[in-house]
């Protein structure tokens, strides 16, 4: 099925690829209040739109596989000190970990 969330990616990939234009119309209006509470409306076209949402999900998975490998390296670490010296070789251990980053 073509709505299922896990396909989201692969199709602003297949927007994306586009050229603006070959649509009829890539252009829709956005509204949106600025920091001082104005409002006001945007031109937005959606093939750039598409190509910011999977730039912006790429990025969130790179962070992911990023914070999902030091966390492996923290469990390792918490793990092979608590074996060796018990919880204040723990402690020590993370300390020197989070201190490398």
């Amino acid at each position: 099925m073509l709505t299922k969330p896990e396909n989201l990616k692969y199709q602003l990939e297949t927007l994306a690829s586009y050229k603006p234009s070959d649509i009829d119309n890539p252009e829709f209006e956005v509204a949106y209040e600025d920091g001082l509470g104005n409002e006001g409306l945007a031109t937005v076209c959606c093939v750039g739109v598409a190509k910011e949402a999977l730039d912006r999900i790429n990025a969130l998975e790179e962070q992911r596989t990023n914070m999902m490998n030091i966390l492996t390296e923290l469990s390792q670490e918490i793990h092979e000190e608590r074996r060796r010296t018990g919880l204040l070789g723990v402690i020590s251990g993370l300390n020197k970990v989070i201190s490398k980053e």
